[in-house]
């Protein structure tokens, strides 16, 4: 099948008008066979029930729920209710962009206007805000139509209010749904069934055969207006001849649109239909195969082409498009555990299920096959047809052969020489081969004669993984403890760890002319008459644990591993091989892709049928990509800076900022738009020419600076979407304002001030010598008779004088000369202050890629991370970690640090303590916290040499473990370092607080050690919020100099605690401004809270 290539440019973003909608949706996929994501009111949704949808040209997705107006853009939920801005009520009803970017928002309460990040009310509408709004809609002249619960309608130009409900003289019935046609006229439904028509002034009505059950919502298909009401869907043609959609039955329909395949997309109480226009048939997606509630109340389009969803009792939902294609439980396979696939004809694919089932998948249907013999319950393992199309099935209890009556099993009941049999192969001379778990590779000679080539015979080991065969003709076998080559049949090599393998074991291998791929658990291995090379995590793949290999006709290699499935370029494996380059860069595809489950089965056997299409087993059942298919052109994410928060300032989105004088801190929010794959974006930004490399941004979308001089300066942002990077539209000029004593004419009436100062001096001496010369003249003219005697006299204080004014002017410029060494000196020291704060800022570069992400641990809890260093680098850290213990179980760990100092040197701890706790877990494998901890102050004690000299640098620590258990709830175990961990429970609303030991990390370990660390152990379910913090939150003083203090900070989390997570992040941030004020920070801050799932 050849997958539609749609453009992605939507005409009209909020279901408005007539036209296609260019759904990027195959419509050869079932509906269940799409990527559905669902959003509720735990991830920031303001409530479970969706009344509509919009998007905004800027990007951002907008939801009208009973608890708000919330804004979107893929990552993060924003709510708008009538406590934090204008809006005259949170429960809103319909929200509608009009032709010039505003967008009109109906609530409970009359009608608010979003524009330019700010909501109003406008006071031509002050009159609707008594009447609670059921409908608005905008037409192509932009005009706005409103109508509202009581039955009322009203029309808007802009300009003048006008009443029309005596117009259309419905009675008074609500008018739940508005259209305009291309002629121009505006279709009405009312909840009573009638319809209702406006064109050149004039109203007309028409009338269903029977009550629908009110009228819904429009769509003009084919010259044809497609109605969806209460009772079935209807099509008004022929000046409205009303017929009924007879394939839809009496579907409570509520919403409707069209593709550009004219396949008919139906909103109901039902669920989802799609009505091929191809295929002339119907497919739905429910609660039983996916959709989280049945009622929809809107269906909506975005600019790249995914389906959204509002329901009435389970928010939102969204379907994409992936290059794969899901077969599971779901399209008919009675479980999602497929192990292996093989081909019978062009059309016909077979797939065994571990559980012994088999079954056809023909042109994409799915259905059981019926073999002649029963199969085995004991663990299938592979399905094999030969060149004689008979299917060979490998089971723990025997070899199947299925060709019709000769048919047969193998097993040790008819001398089979072991009933655990893997895999079956055939060579290129028509010979089966049989790899078994406990006798080794068996020849099939015939139904009585098989010749067995095991340890005994050269083997490495009889457990086998995978067979092969060269250009030879040479077997090649893949086993669990080293990889075998047999001539004929006998073992003449065998590779393992002794000739440079990572490791002996191989679930597949891959031979190619002189040269073969191993792929095994320790990355994927390269093996040439010269050398052994792998590619692990160390040069690029995300994980090591690889399954198979295969290979397209487009370059391509394909990986399912244990996480995902990968595809790198076949030439950039070799140009790694040869020296040329010094990592790969595979594209990693998951559950945004279409896989239902991105973890591949291990040890089971992809599949490359005849036309090219790869298909992998993974957990969630199987997975088709046709490679080429795939595409290589990425789509450009928007980028957009949101804003800037100086102190307690908010400026919003524009294209230049103006920073006031005295903000030490300020904060830039920017953000891209991917409805596809939001989770794939990443970021990079840059405040030139401060910033001389790029900085990484983790987590939040914000770049954080702090004590920047005043001046001009350019913000740039780019994202990147797993493929490439793309840049921000236009930079973002930011001009930091200098205060008073910053700017260059204060610093230059210093100069002056220094200058005149020296002038007034000269002018004050001079003045006096001039007084002075006066006393003189008259006191020659009183003493004339003593001219001749003091005539020396005067003559040598005449030199003295003039020596005077010499040293005077000497030492003025030598004033001059000493101001232009300070300016030297002070250019001198600003560069240097520049070249340390690069240093800074490629520490935090440093620091920023050792945090964990913030995805971590998602399919366990949801959390928020709430990380605000004091300078650039951070004195705290928080630290994730998932480890297998040694009795199989899977533990979690979470920790906040706080070192010893914050900035540079608190940074430098925070690296030692980062390391050290991989160390103590990974490779000592402790996994008691409070063990964990004494290891982790012996480790600080001994990397600094405290016991050797003065040092007492040290760390205070909230440690946590957590297991699953069998009940569902989460096992805590939890450890403390002068660091208490607060318990929240949101049904009973108490806090439990658990201490810490009053013992430092490190410091002076002699005494430290008379203190053994306390640990708790306490279950938790959903009901229970974590909250890990260090000390910086709580000793934040305000403008008076007084801390926040423990008891505030309890009444915070009381206060927050009953949030969702998303939400209380806010909270949390807003609050500690608001104390703070504008008092500087005093120390590094991190609170990291958890709920489990």
């Amino acid at each position: 099948m050849k997958k539609a290539v749609f453009i992605t440019l939507i005409l009209l973003n909020c279901l408005q008008g007539f036209g296609q909608y260019n759904l990027s949706l195959d419509p050869n996929k079932r509906l269940s066979q799409y990527v559905l994501r669902h959003f509720s009111a735990e991830q920031g949704l303001g409530s479970e029930s969706v009344g509509d949808i919009c998007q905004t040209p800027d990007g951002y997705i907008w939801i009208a729920t009973y608890g708000g107006l919330v804004r979107f853009d893929g990552k993060k939920f924003f709510l708008f209710n009538a406590n934090n801005s204008k809006l005259p009520s949170s429960n809103t009803m319909q929200v509608a962009e009009d032709k010039s970017g505003k967008l009109w928002i109906g609530t409970l309460h009359g009608v608010a206007i979003y524009e330019n990040g700010v909501i109003s009310l406008p006071q031509e509408l002050d009159s609707l805000s008594k009447y609670s709004i059921e409908e608005l809609y905008v037409t192509e002249k932009n005009d706005l139509w409103i109508s509202t619960k009581s039955g009322h309608v009203f029309f808007y130009n802009g300009k003048v209010l006008q009443d029309f409900t005596a117009k259309f003289n419905t009675n008074k019935s609500i008018i739940q749904t508005f259209y305009e046609t291309p002629d121009g006229a505006l279709w009405l439904g009312t909840g009573s069934s009638l319809l209702v028509k406006l064109k050149d002034g004039v109203v007309s009505n028409y009338t269903f055969p029977e009550n629908v059950n009110g009228v819904y919502s429009f769509d003009f298909i084919e010259n044809k207006l497609w109605i969806a009401t209460g009772k079935g869907v209807y099509v008004c043609e022929n000046d409205c001849e009303i017929r009924k959609v007879e394939i839809f039955g009496d579907l409570g329909a509520t919403d409707i649109l069209h593709d550009m395949s004219n396949d008919v997309w139906v909103g109901s109480l039902t669920g989802v239909f799609r009505l091929s226009h191809a295929k002339k048939s119907l497919d739905v997606l429910n609660e039983q195969n996916g959709l989280p509630n049945n009622v929809i109340q809107k269906l909506f389009v975005d600019n790249q082409g995914n389906l959204w969803g509002g329901t009435y009792r389970s928010g939102m939902f969204q379907l994409i498009d992936g290059i794969f294609t899901g077969f599971s439980s779901t399209e008919g396979l009675p479980s999602n555990t497929i192990v292996s696939i093989a081909q019978l004809d062009e059309n016909t694919i077979i797939t065994g299920e571990e559980n012994g089932n088999l079954n056809l998948i023909i042109n994409g249907i799915v259905s059981a096959y019926k073999p002649a013999i029963p199969i085995p319950k004991q663990r299938l393992k592979h399905v094999f047809v030969d060149s004689k199309k008979q299917i060979w099935v490998s089971t723990y209890a025997g070899l199947i052969r299925l060709s019709g009556a000769s048919s047969k099993i193998f097993s040790g009941a008819v001398g089979f020489p072991d009933d655990l049999v893997r895999l079956t192969f055939e060579d290129s001379e028509g010979n089966i081969w049989i790899g078994t778990k406990n006798a080794g590779i068996i020849k099939f000679v015939s139904d009585r004669e098989w010749k067995i080539i095991s340890t005994s015979q050269g083997m490495s080991s009889n457990y086998i993984m995978d067979i092969a065969q060269d250009e030879n003709k040479n077997l090649i076998v893949g086993t669990i403890n080293g990889t075998n080559f047999l001539r004929g049949d006998s073992v003449f090599k065998t590779l393992t760890i002794e000739n440079g393998l990572p490791s002996n074991f191989a679930f597949k291998v891959i031979p190619e002319k002189n040269n073969l791929w191993i792929v095994g658990n320790d990355g994927l291995i390269y093996i040439t008459p010269e050398k052994v090379s792998v590619i692990n995590t160390n040069q690029g793949l995300p994980f090591n644990s690889l399954y198979d290999f295969q290979e397209d006709n487009l370059g391509y290699i394909w990986i399912p591993g244990e996480k995902a499935v990968l595809r790198v370029e076949k030439q950039q494996l070799l140009d790694y091989f040869e020296g040329k380059i010094k990592t790969v860069k595979p594209k990693i595809f998951g559950r945004t892709d279409g896989l239902k489950n991105s973890q591949c089965i291990g040890a089971s056997k992809s599949f490359t049928d005849t036309q090219g299409n790869i298909w992998i087993p993974t957990q969630g059942g199987l997975a088709r990509v046709t490679p080429s298919e795939t595409g290589t052109i990425s789509t450009k994410p928007k980028i957009m800076v949101e804003g800037i928060i100086t102190g307690t300032d908010t400026l919003l989105a524009k294209s230049a900022y103006e920073i006031p004088p005295g903000t030490n801190r300020f904060t830039l929010y920017f953000t891209a738009f991917d409805y596809k794959a939001p989770e794939k974006l990443s970021f990079r930004y840059k405040l030139k020419p401060y910033d001389k490399t790029w900085i990484p941004a983790t987590g939040e979308r914000t770049a954080v600076y702090t004590n920047i001089q005043p001046g001009s300066y350019t913000f740039i942002v780019e994202a990147f979407n797993g493929e490439e990077w793309f840049e921000l539209d236009k930079e973002i000029a930011v001009e930091i304002v200098p205060a008073w004593y910053q700017s260059w004419l204060f610093r230059i009436s210093v100069l002056l001030v220094f200058l005149l100062s020296g002038a007034g001096f000269y002018q004050f001496r001079m003045y006096q010598i001039r007084q002075r010369n006066l006393f003189l003249e008259r006191t020659v003219q009183q003493r004339t008779a003593e001219v001749e005697q003091q005539k020396a006299e005067l003559m040598l204080q005449s030199a003295n004088l003039m020596q005077a004014n010499e040293e005077i002017t000497a030492k003025n410029d030598e004033l001059v000369l000493t101001n232009e060494q300070i300016h030297k000196q002070s250019t001198i020291i600003e560069r240097q202050n520049d070249h340390v704060h690069q240093s800074i800022r490629y520490a935090l570069s440093i620091q920023t890629a050792i945090l964990p992400n913030d995805n971590a641990f998602d399919d366990l809890f949801n959390k928020f991370i709430l990380f605000k260093p004091k300078d650039v680098v951070s004195g705290d850290f928080y630290w994730f970690a998932r480890e297998r213990e040694i009795n199989g179980k899977l533990k979690s760990y979470a920790a906040v640090v706080d070192c010893t100092g914050h900035g540079v040197p608190g940074a430098f701890m925070a690296m030692l303590g980062y390391q050290s706790l991989n160390t103590i877990v990974f490779d000592k494998r402790i996994t008691n916290p409070a063990e964990i901890l004494e290891a982790l102050s012996v480790e600080i004690t001994t990397i600094l040499h405290q016991t050797e000299n003065d040092n007492r640098d040290g760390m205070d620590v909230c440690l946590c473990s957590f297991e699953r258990l069998p009940n569902g709830k989460l096992l805590v175990e939890y450890s403390g370092a002068k660091r208490p961990l607060y318990v929240f429970n949101k049904k009973r609303k108490t806090i439990a607080a658990y201490e810490g030991t009053r013992r430092a990390i490190g410091g002076n370990l002699r005494s430290n050690a008379k203190v053994p660390f306390l640990s708790y152990s306490f279950e938790i379910d959903s009901d229970s919020i974590l909250y890990l913090c260090s000390d910086g939150f709580i000793h934040q003083p305000d403008s008076s100099r007084k801390a926040m203090g423990s008891v505030n900070f309890l009444d915070l989390i009381s206060n927050f605690g009953i949030y969702e997570l998303a939400m209380q992040k806010e909270m949390f941030e807003k609050a500690l401004e608001k104390y703070r004020g504008h008092s500087p920070q005093r120390d590094d801050i991190t609170l990291i809270a958890i709920n489990p799932k």
